[in-house]
């Protein structure tokens, strides 16, 4: 008799389903278990790809290959950092001053009126002096108001005496023409002499080897630092036998001006101004409103503008005409151009802006 492997000898159970059935569960969960691994494999594998990307894109970028590293001779007192865009090279800094804390005061008085120093007092009496309205270089004036406010070329210069000897003179630290005259003056190797000279808006330079040869001043490589300070070029014989380099004028009034140089430093009060045209036919008022100027191309644009626009009027066309502002020929004021013959002009103080053009109350 054949024996069935389905079913229990004595118990009768179909042996074999029970079997299969736990064998089912034991795969079930060993599927679970088989997909749960795959899917932390899969994910570890797509995070492994992710930072592969991005490394990858980090290569592509231009910030890393063109980064620039930087270090300090003295890491204490001056600490580097430099971007991308930083040109390789060594750089030196020269500290040209300290700051400091300056105080002025006077002793204290009981009234408006008292006397600076009384009478019967010890003490020396002093003098003061007032300087012409004229604006002069012989005064501390900054490089950037130089050459009608387009400053000077920080550089170099080469000076060669009429001996022979040659000096490059550093000047990029320089901020004032004072400075500039006292690094002259304090160069090692040449026999010269620095000044203003007598037009009071340029620098001159004397040459005091006391032989007979040519005095020379030239910029240094691509830098315009002589030419900018008006001393480049050779030198001459005065009347009086020596040696001299007369530099152009570098201290005029430009359109880069800024107001606030003008008047020795004083600068120009910010508002604005009435311009009266009287003519033959009549008289005009012309508004301009310069409380926003800062430079003398500011103002000459400011007050153009004004001018065209009231020209528009027919009764203001034939007084205004092409009346423009503009810098007089010696650069150190402004002065009227393309008016009407026989016009008369008058610059007031400051007005009200007009409801209408024509008027300034």
């Amino acid at each position: 008799m054949a024996i069935q492997a389905s079913t229990g000898l004595v118990s009768g159970l179909d042996t074999a389903s029970i079997v299969e059935a736990l064998m089912q569960v034991q795969k079930t969960s060993y599927n679970r278990v088989s997909e749960k691994l795959r899917l932390e494999a899969y994910q570890s594998v797509n995070g492994m790809l992710s930072s592969l990307k991005t490394s990858v894109s980090n290569l592509n970028s231009s910030a890393l290959w063109n980064a620039k590293a930087t270090t300090s001779s003295n890491e204490s007192s001056l600490a580097a950092s430099a971007t991308q865009y930083a040109v390789e090279g060594s750089y030196s800094l020269r500290v040209a001053q300290l700051a400091t804390t300056t105080q002025y005061m006077t002793k204290g008085y009981s009234s408006q009126t008292s006397a600076v120093i009384p009478s019967g007092s010890t003490q020396k009496t002093g003098t003061i002096t007032l300087e012409s309205s004229k604006a002069r270089v012989d005064n501390s004036v900054k490089l950037e108001e130089l050459n009608g406010g387009n400053g000077v070329f920080r550089g170099s210069v080469r000076i060669t005496d009429a001996s022979g000897s040659s000096c490059v003179v550093d000047l990029s630290a320089c901020k004032s023409r004072d400075e500039v005259i006292n690094e002259l003056n304090g160069a090692a190797g040449i026999q010269i002499e620095a000044s203003v000279g007598e037009d009071g808006s340029s620098i001159k330079i004397v040459d005091d080897t006391g032989v007979s040869g040519t005095m020379k001043i030239q910029n240094v490589g691509l830098g315009t630092t002589a030419a900018d300070l008006g001393i480049a070029g050779s030198s001459t014989l005065n009347a009086d036998g020596v040696t001299v380099m007369d530099g152009s004028s570098i201290y005029y009034m430009g359109s880069n001006t800024a107001l606030t140089s003008l008047r020795d430093g004083l600068g120009i009060e910010q508002g604005s101004i009435c311009i009266t045209v009287k003519g033959a036919s009549g008289s005009v008022d012309v508004y301009v409103d310069l409380s926003e100027a800062e430079t003398v191309s500011d103002v000459l644009n400011s007050t153009n503008a004004a001018l065209k626009e009231t020209a528009a009027g027919d009764a203001a066309a034939d007084l205004i005409g092409n009346l423009k502002l503009a810098i007089n020929d010696d650069a150190n004021g402004f002065t009227f151009t393309g008016g009407q013959v026989g016009n008369t002009y008058t610059v007031a103080p400051p007005c009200t802006k007009p409801i209408h053009p024509g008027t300034c109350s």
